[in-house]
């Protein structure tokens, strides 16, 4: 991560869903199909600068929605203000639709639906739905101690968690600085041992069931053979 900070656009589920009383043919609809599954959103995370008196870094978002073509629109919900607003292909610069979203405070879901267009014999009809999140900004990131913690993920500029509390923040980096947790916040490996005593009760513990009943086949095996031979030796002496 050092001081490069990769980040992770969230498709958590991309699904086709297409009417079954479609007007449009198998054929019109595999060619829709092949355009939505082409459309994806992403976005890139700008600094301007506004001029004052003292010329200010502004931070935001630029969200674009990629390879939407005559055949589609889209329609596009957030969680933030729950506003919904409809693009077509002719808000599209070479496929790219594009907006600014200034919301840095707090992640944000997209919901992205895919329609047919008026362009088709089958229009206004919902073929893919797209579930998209934008990062927050992480004050805690402007903290002395980040700049000793560069790979901590709590002293990442932009980050897609929630906002935890300052004493959280404190206990999360004094657990990473003794090494109790890892860079992604995850608990740390404990130290393996290697004592003969504890590998023992280790694999005594984790076979125990398959010991018993080795030990339960073994008795009863034994049992048979003693009676066995007991019969035996009876018949031998004609008893």
């Amino acid at each position: 991560m050092k001081k490069i900070f990769i980040f992770l656009v969230v498709l958590i589920a991309c699904t086709t869903s297409v009417k079954a009383a479609s007007v449009c043919s198998y054929e019109d609809q595999n060619k829709i199909m092949q355009q939505t599954t082409n459309v994806k959103p992403t976005y890139e995370i700008v600094t301007e600068t506004v001029e004052s008196d003292i010329p200010i870094d502004v931070k935001r978002l630029n969200v674009s929605i990629l390879n939407v073509t005559e055949d589609l629109y889209v329609k596009v919900k957030n969680d933030f203000n729950n506003e919904e607003k409809t693009y077509s292909y002719s808000d599209a610069q070479d496929g790219t639709i594009a907006f600014r979203w200034d919301n840095i405070n707090k992640v944000t879901n997209f919901v992205i639906e895919v329609y047919s267009s008026s362009k088709t014999k089958c229009p206004d009809e919902l073929y893919k739905t797209t579930y998209f999140s934008t990062p927050r900004y992480n004050e805690f990131s402007k903290r002395a101690i980040c700049s000793e913690l560069t790979d901590f993920y709590l002293c990442q500029e932009f980050v897609t968690f929630s906002e935890i509390s300052e004493s959280r923040f404190l206990e999360q980096v004094d657990n990473y600085k003794k090494g109790q947790i890892k860079e992604d916040g995850k608990p740390s490996e404990e130290p393996k041992s290697t004592s003969f005593s504890d590998k023992l009760k280790k694999f005594l513990g984790d076979n125990k069931w398959f010991i018993i009943g080795g030990v339960v086949i073994v008795a009863g095996a034994g049992v048979a053979i003693y009676f066995i031979n007991k019969k035996r030796k009876i018949r031998n002496r004609g008893l």
